[in-house]
């Protein structure tokens, strides 16, 4: 007993379907991967899978221990995946969502007898409904504006915050387009070493002669408008991580831009941090 095996239809479809998945698993876990760089790591995997199929190897168990191997490798190189737990979420992820592509084609294929062509029509049509589900979710989380848990790593410190996701704040960082989120100078100045706090101090106190750069390390100028000021620039540093339990999940985010404000600009006493909506794109 043999199968035909065309290569050719063989590699776009696995190309096309890890793709899918993919992005799908990276959209679930705010990975900052870029479609290209999917696509190009899924070809690679898909012509190293067609290797390890045609490959005269004794046992089945074989085959499948190397393909998980690529998988995994594929999966941790595509999405930019660098700790052990990430890349855990990330393959349990593709396999859930393998088997829910695979469940789906392979009725499709075997029930309604489609053709390649409409698999891959199939496997797109899910790729939309899915990324549509996933961001349908995120829109009424970022709506909801609700009061969350926040913790802001730093210089091995933790404070721990009442954020509010605030669909008003628009900020982002005009270089890298990253979003920033604001806290005041009071409430954060614990987190900074001395020459940080003074520098950022004398920067929102317009005291540009006591202002020592070098000292400070990575500080960045945000642009904004508010009333009463049109041409405004707000300090902002990177932190190591912040922590978010919002919407029944918790969402890590590593080095997210924090702009530090004056007092002033936040008056109700229920938070003490304005999150950026994009945090929960």
């Amino acid at each position: 007993m043999y199968y035909e095996l065309y290569v050719d239809v063989l590699f776009l479809i696995n190309m096309c379907m890890n793709f899918f998945i993919l992005s799908i698993v990276g959209k679930i876990l705010r990975c900052t991967a870029t479609y290209l760089r999917i696509i190009l790591i899924c070809a690679i995997s898909s012509m190293l899978t067609i290797v390890i199929i045609m490959l005269p190897l004794q046992g089945v168990l074989i085959k499948y221990t190397l393909i998980f191997g690529v998988n995994v490798i594929s999966t941790k190189t595509a999405l930019k995946l660098k700790d052990g737990i990430s890349i855990l979420k990330a393959v349990i992820l593709l396999y859930i969502m393998t088997f829910l592509f695979g469940g789906i084609l392979n009725f499709l294929t075997y029930a309604k007898k489609i053709n390649a062509e409409q698999v891959l029509l199939a496997g797109l049509l899910l790729f939309i409904l899915a990324r549509g589900a996933i961001k349908i979710d995120r829109f009424y989380k970022r709506t909801s504006g609700k009061v969350c848990e926040v913790t802001i790593s730093l210089n091995d410190r933790r404070l721990r915050l009442k954020g509010l996701m605030d669909t008003g704040n628009s900020l982002v960082d005009p270089v890298s387009r990253q979003p920033v989120n604001i806290v005041p100078f009071e409430v954060i100045k614990e987190l900074l070493t001395d020459k940080e706090a003074i520098c950022i101090e004398n920067f929102l106190e317009y005291k540009a002669e006591d202002i020592e750069m070098e000292e400070l390390g990575e500080l960045y100028y945000i642009p904004y408008s508010s009333v009463g000021r049109k041409n405004g620039l707000l300090p902002a540093i990177k932190v190591e991580e912040l922590c978010i339990v919002y919407g029944g999940s918790v969402i890590e985010v590593a080095r997210p831009m924090i702009g530090i404000c004056q007092n002033e600009f936040v008056s109700d006493k229920r938070y003490q941090i304005i999150l950026n909506p994009k945090l929960v794109d």
